[in-house]
């Protein structure tokens, strides 16, 4: 460890700040809620600055491995033939339909559902391997791709955490400001 750490204080806070949120995370998990690593992210990019490694992003946590070969399985059966221009054409009202469906939290069961089938139709109209990657990732995130957004069924809850930060910043600075300034006064002078 003190070869490959060069900020030790730092990877000691880190640490014990990781100590403290992994139980939670994991007792999460435990308790059926859905596993969304990105949670982890600050935490893990913290451990990796303190040994001066390059931080992770976002896209790390998604990168399949796309020189595996597709196993074409379709779901379902074709419904449309022709082309992958020609099925996309003739099932754009369905995808569009089954999106809204998911944007407005309407029955998603059933939007999914006209969105597997359309992903499915491209799947089988596919020429290429290429496009045949595509589809099958795609169809990979479907039905769970909601779960990654963490809203908890409710449709708002990011932008009223996002407001309860800002109140409780607004909050702290009026309260806590005069204090502030009296400690940093009390340092200064001595």
């Amino acid at each position: 460890m003190r070869k490959k750490v060069k900020h030790k204080n730092e990877a000691v806070e880190v640490l014990a700040a990781g100590i403290l949120q992994l139980p939670g995370y994991l007792e999460s998990l435990y308790h059926g809620n859905p596993d969304l690593p990105l949670v982890l992210l600050p935490m893990l990019n913290d451990f990796r600055a303190s040994q001066d490694s390059e931080l992770l992003t976002e896209g790390d946590f998604f990168s399949p491995d796309l020189t595996v070969k597709v196993p074409v399985q379709p779901i379902g059966k074709s419904t449309v033939a022709g082309n992958v221009a020609t099925v996309a054409k003739k099932l754009r009202p369905g995808y569009l339909s089954g999106l809204l469906g998911v944007f407005r939290d309407n029955n998603l069961e059933k939007s999914h559902e006209k969105l597997t089938l359309v992903l499915d139709n491209l799947l089988i109209a596919s020429s290429s391997e290429k496009e045949e990657q595509l589809w099958w990732v795609a169809l990979g995130a479907g039905a769970d791709s909601t779960d990654f957004l963490g809203t908890q069924g409710y449709i708002w809850d990011t932008q009223s955490d996002m407001a309860l930060a800002l109140l409780g910043a607004i909050l702290g600075l009026a309260l806590l400001s005069r204090w502030q300034d009296r400690q940093l006064g009390s340092i200064a002078s001595g």
